[in-house]
């Protein structure tokens, strides 16, 4: 085929979907997920990663198909490549567990909440919460990229595009609310208004905003 018809074609790849895949950006920060779930894959991508990109934080849903064995190589070569470290399935939280315990200082890179009671399922090694869980996390940390790996970071990849959302609605709260509190505080030099339901519907609209924010 001649070049005028290879071109084009290359520029327009994007590249297989779960493989490297760049999926959104969140509070500035660019989202990864690839479905690398074992030892081998998960070297070979994270090692790409860092040549390409430098710091970055991985979140870990992968449970390996070759056990305990399978989830302390896994967790070696995270630990390696990473800046940071959110371990979302439970495998890779009980080694995150033994990895704190054997060395104190690894509190700086792993941050670990939790032990799940998630059952696995094949190579699914997180649930859907879980990963939403990992992410949060992955996001409030000091780092501009977040890659997640393993079979659930790709099945449930959709929720990157949920806390895109919820962020989006909350920023437009905020932005509305401003705005309302510059009417309520005229209305405080009105004498036909009571100050005291204007500090009252003001406590509920910063109620409201709170729980959107949680959610």
């Amino acid at each position: 085929l001649p070049d005028d018809k290879i071109l084009p074609t290359i520029a327009n790849f994007h590249g297989v979907s779960g493989r490297m895949e760049e999926v959104g950006k969140v509070k500035g920060k660019d989202i990864y997920v690839d479905y690398a779930h074992n030892p081998a894959g998960v070297e070979t991508v994270l090692k790409e990663f860092k040549k390409l990109f430098g710091d970055f934080t991985t979140v870990i849903t992968v449970s390996s198909e070759s056990g305990y064995v399978g989830d302390i190589d896994i967790f070696n070569s995270v630990l390696k490549f990473s800046k940071f470290i959110v371990p979302a399935s439970v495998a890779s939280q009980k080694i995150a567990v033994e990895k704190l315990r054997e060395n104190p200082k690894l509190n700086d890179r792993i941050f670990l909440n939790h032990v799940d009671d998630f059952v696995k399922t094949g190579t699914l090694g997180a649930s859907k919460e879980e990963v939403r869980d990992g992410l949060i996390k992955a996001l409030n940390l000091d780092c501009e990229m977040v890659i997640a790996i393993g079979e659930a970071a790709t099945k449930f990849k959709s929720i990157i595009f949920e806390l895109v959302s919820y962020l989006f609605l909350f920023y437009i709260m905020v932005v509305l609310v401003f705005l309302e509190y510059l009417v309520l505080l005229k209305l405080l030099n009105n004498s036909r208004f009571s100050r005291f339901k204007i500090y009252n519907h003001i406590a509920t609209t910063n109620i409201q905003i709170f729980l959107i924010k949680v959610k």
